[in-house]
């Protein structure tokens, strides 16, 4: 970890003997404790008003520094501009320790941005974030839920992590070299969520499924006599089963009275189990491309069906291992061996990591898993492809329509 202590508590135990033992817990968190912590202020009362604009200001000027307000530019903006300009005011007081302060003296100076798996399908630009910097939206709110809600997390990824230079981004599981501090950079990593679609499934080959983004995050391998125990299961309250989407100025403009496309339901599952909807917005909307915003939202639509119809499916808990794995990094993938062969693998997505330190077991590892798959690549293939043939539009009905779905 690279960050700040939280806490510093001195823990006193009397003994049956009557002897005191006494230990000391330190609890800090990562760098991302900056941004969670700087709240949005502007003081009305100084010169700063006058002088130098308000927050608004210094969001607009980032907007002009680095061009249209896409994704990344606007995700920096809250992360970086604002604590900028309260620097020219002194109430950026994020300066490192010494031991901390490489390769910059400055925590902003020290931060790199990674967006190389951010690929901006259907170019994309943010609905007028300035207005709500304009009208005092910001005030009150930290930087990183300000960056969260503007990173469209509803299809990408916003999380901070120690990473290697030079676009390597995890260490390799089989070749763990010896690494020290200045190999590790304090990261923001931006990207599209990785998880696998049925059109990849359905092109299959090398081109198709296994070429997908899913299958190109960094795999950590687990046997099951390595863990103290685990808590994995399924959950029906997970089960979505309606999608819907739609670009939040649209919806605005028509006063939510318009739906762009119709859902994309499974009508047999809803028979079942009722209508379990995903309704998702987002703040972007479409910047010189040839696709329409109806043809966006389809297939936007039609890649949260992809993502989440398998939910009641997946697997999803924790994992305490009996040792130490510092090296398995949020964002990858894991994958628990199977007692006989690959069809009882079970293969998650990791987003969270925690490592606990006691002088006597040493490091002892946690992680908090998601979208466990049983079974091999072919299966989950089958699984995708299966479950989308399910889906059809929720159009009205006609006298000559037969039951069932229609692809």
């Amino acid at each position: 970890m690279r960050g700040l202590v939280d806490q510093i508590r001195r823990v006193t135990t009397v003994g049956s003997s009557g002897a005191t033992t006494e230990a000391w817990r330190i609890v800090g968190r990562d760098f991302q404790k900056v941004w969670e912590d700087t709240v949005v202020f502007f003081n009305r009362y100084s010169g700063e008003n006058a002088v130098s604009g308000s927050t608004a200001q210094a969001f607009t000027q980032q907007m002009d520094t680095y061009g249209d307000a896409t994704v990344p530019v606007i995700t920096r903006a809250f992360l970086f501009s604002f604590l900028e300009k309260f620097g020219e005011f002194g109430r950026n007081l994020w300066k490192l320790p010494t031991p901390l302060a490489f390769p910059a003296d400055t925590f902003l100076d020290a931060i790199r941005v990674n967006t190389t798996n951010f690929k901006n399908e259907a170019n994309r630009i943010g609905t007028r974030p300035w207005m709500n910097a304009l009208t005092g939206d910001f005030d009150g709110q930290t930087l990183w839920n300000l960056a969260l809600q503007w990173s469209d997390p509803a299809f990408c990824e916003l999380y901070t992590d120690l990473l290697l230079e030079e676009g390597r981004t995890y260490l390799d599981e089989d070749n763990q070299e010896s690494i020290d501090r200045y190999d590790l950079s304090m990261t923001v990593v931006l990207r599209d969520r990785p998880f696998p679609t049925a059109e990849a499934a359905e092109a299959g080959g090398a081109g198709g499924f296994s070429a997908a983004p899913w299958w190109k995050l960094p795999l950590f391998t687990l046997r099951r006599q390595e863990m103290l125990s685990n808590d994995i299961g399924r959950g029906g309250t997970e089960n979505v089963n309606t999608f819907l989407f739609h670009p939040s100025i649209t919806q605005e403009l028509t006063q939510n009275q318009v739906h762009l496309a119709a859902p994309l339901w499974d009508r047999v599952d809803i028979e079942r189990r009722g209508v379990r909807k995903m309704d998702v917005q987002s703040r972007y909307a479409l910047l010189g491309d040839d696709t329409d915003v109806v043809t966006m939202s389809e297939r936007q639509r039609r890649r949260h069906r992809d993502w989440y119809m398998l939910n009641r499916y997946y697997l999803n808990g924790t994992l305490p291992i009996g040792h130490g794995r510092p090296d398995i990094r949020i964002g990858s993938r894991v994958v628990v061996l199977g007692e006989q062969d690959a069809s009882r693998n079970e293969t998650f997505y990791c987003e969270g990591v925690v490592n606990h330190w006691a002088s006597a077991p040493g490091i002892r590892t946690t992680l908090r898993v998601t979208r466990g798959w049983r079974g091999d690549e072919n299966s989950y293939r089958q699984a995708l492809n299966t479950k989308a043939g399910e889906y059809d539009l929720g159009l009205p009905a006609t006298a000559n329509q037969t039951e069932g779905n229609t692809p």
